[in-house]
């Protein structure tokens, strides 16, 4: 499956002919040589809103190999700079995270508009063919959210806002509970335990 400048997309048999010929000479019909070589092709769709999604995904492609390095630049900038730098860390983790999630929701937004096009033929083959272009993009989308919650949360806890210390002080005060247990039982079994005689 191929798009040209165009914006048809055509999908060629040709892989799927030159298997089958394969698998027929290997049992035996040799007379596939004598055949000719053809390349059957079909038109899925066609859409001049094709060609400008390729440019901007191209696009992405070339800021992608520098501006994640230029945004972890400034973010490591901000943080140092900031007089509170737990703080500034989860807000910077908060910061990407809702940026990751704007960009889900134009790409949703995107999507929409362009399978409710009156020119596209195929709507199911049209939303195959964008998912396809925009799915690694998705996946690269999605890591950063869920890493700009982990940052988030991990500034926010190692913070000093009350709350954070509030939460710190309840968890180490659940964990002392837990752990009181635990010891009287090791020091009454240690009272229990006759000495040597004498």
């Amino acid at each position: 499956m191929r798009a040209d400048e165009d914006g048809t997309v055509t999908l060629s048999l040709e892989p799927v002919m030159t298997d089958l010929r394969a698998r027929v000479y290997d049992r035996g019909f040799t007379v596939v040589d004598r055949l000719p070589t053809f390349d059957p092709q079909f038109e899925i769709l066609q859409s001049d809103e094709l060609v400008s999604a390729q440019r901007y995904s191209n696009a992405l492609d070339r800021a992608a190999l520098w501006l994640p390095w230029a945004a972890a630049l400034c973010a490591v900038v901000a943080i140092a700079i900031a007089p509170k730098r737990m703080r500034a860390l989860s807000l910077v983790g908060l910061a990407t995270a809702v940026g990751m999630i704007a960009l889900l929701v134009a790409l949703a937004v995107v999507r929409r508009d362009y399978l409710h096009n009156q020119d596209i033929v195929s709507p199911d083959a049209a939303a195959a063919v964008f998912d396809t272009v925009a799915s690694s993009l998705v996946s690269s989308i999605r890591i950063l959210l869920a890493c700009g919650v982990a940052v988030a949360v991990v500034g926010y806890v190692a913070g000093g806002s009350r709350s954070a210390t509030s939460m710190r002080n309840g968890i180490s005060q659940l964990i002392r509970r837990e752990s009181e247990p635990e010891v009287r039982a090791e020091v009454s079994t240690r009272r229990e335990v006759p000495g040597p005689r004498r």
